[in-house]
């Protein structure tokens, strides 16, 4: 999915690929700050494009997500899809009820898969967050989530430059392994 909206903007400057490619709830900033970083951007260029890019979508997602929902719940090709994203979002989200804005902001700033501001938004509007908190929480822990990424990027190419391709992957193989052994229990 990524490499076909790369395709689709490969004409777009290097700055407008970062923008939409971080509003887009596949790769968000997650994947495209390192995406760009790969392309030789200044990595707080990259950081600041993927930030902007990153914070389109949050003002329509929380004023709008409701009356999506429930325009897509009435038609059966896309009630199923809703109701997994629904369901998906409440199960990853039980300390967020307890913390609702803080929660939030945690649940944003982690910089794994499906933790970004659009999985933030969809849980601020399950979990009832008002506006006024969850925009701010969603904000603040798009930012850290930021620079977590760029920081873990340079780290990365920088490990790379020392120990080469093979060891990064079997060190990067080696954590996807131990989270998941401990997410198992």
């Amino acid at each position: 999915m990524g490499e076909l909206i790369i395709e689709m903007l490969k004409d777009f400057p290097l700055e407008a690929q970062v923008m939409i490619l971080s509003a887009v709830p596949v790769t968000e900033l997650r994947a495209t700050i390192p995406i760009a970083i790969g392309m030789n951007m200044d990595p707080i260029a990259a950081l600041m494009y993927a930030l902007m890019g990153n914070f389109i979508p949050i003002i329509p997602l929380l004023l709008w997500l409701p009356h999506v929902i429930k325009v897509m719940e009435r038609y059966s090709y896309s009630r199923r899809f809703v109701k997994w994203v629904l369901s998906r979002t409440r199960t990853k989200s039980k300390k967020l009820q307890k913390y609702e804005a803080l929660g939030l902001m945690l649940l944003v700033s982690v910089p794994l898969p499906l933790t970004g501001v659009w999985t933030g938004s969809i849980a601020a509007f399950l979990f009832g967050i008002p506006f006024r908190l969850a925009f701010p929480a969603i904000t603040i822990g798009m930012f850290i989530a930021g620079i977590l990424v760029t920081l873990a990027t340079l780290g990365i190419y920088t490990l790379i430059g020392y120990v080469g391709i093979p060891l990064v992957v079997m060190i990067i193989a080696m954590l996807f392994i131990v989270f998941y052994l401990y997410k198992r229990g």
